[in-house]
């Protein structure tokens, strides 16, 4: 029970300094567009915008990766938990207008969760909608990240151990 909490917070740890980092590091302030819906306003940032984008989903490629290795099999549940619980926030949040204290949780949600992938805005035309598709985007590719890295880990694993047994 202590390894498995010990492994959760390690998760969470690693997806605040992620999400963090990858905020610190843009240099182009896409956060501010996207709070402020500034589509298109930085566009002579759009290189340092994808830049940290194609970090942030390389880290979770990478820690996936070792989390398969390793046959963490609980890092699946967690990723699937922080970016489903992450989505449903912000999707509800696009959905309805946030009202009075909803607001508290939705700004860290948004920094936390869609922030970090907002240089793929600049592959989507803006319509009325860009909003949900940017969202829906954002977080299926930073689930994608972290589930392929798993299941790329645990087929290295299966490999290398194969290998070692036909020696």
């Amino acid at each position: 029970m202590i390894i498995k909490s010990r492994l959760i917070v390690i998760n969470i740890v690693f997806a605040l300094i992620i999400s963090t980092s990858a905020m610190m590091f843009d240099k182009s302030n896409l956060f501010w567009a996207f709070c402020t819906d500034g589509w298109g306003e930085v566009d002579n940032k759009i290189f340092e915008g994808l830049l940290v984008t194609v970090v942030f989903l390389i880290a979770w490629l990478v820690y996936g990766t070792i989390m398969g290795y390793t046959k963490e099999k609980g890092f699946m549940k967690f990723v699937s938990l922080y970016w489903g619980i992450g989505g449903s926030i912000c999707l509800t949040a696009v959905l309805m207008a946030p009202i009075g204290k909803f607001v508290i949780i939705v700004i860290p949600a948004s920094i936390l969760f869609l922030a970090p992938t907002y240089g793929l805005t600049y592959f989507y035309a803006a319509s009325s909608n860009s909003n949900n598709q940017l969202l829906i985007i954002c977080i299926i590719s930073s689930w994608s990240a972290g589930a392929i890295g798993y299941l790329l880990g645990y087929q290295l694993k299966k490999l290398r151990v194969s290998m070692l047994s036909d020696k």
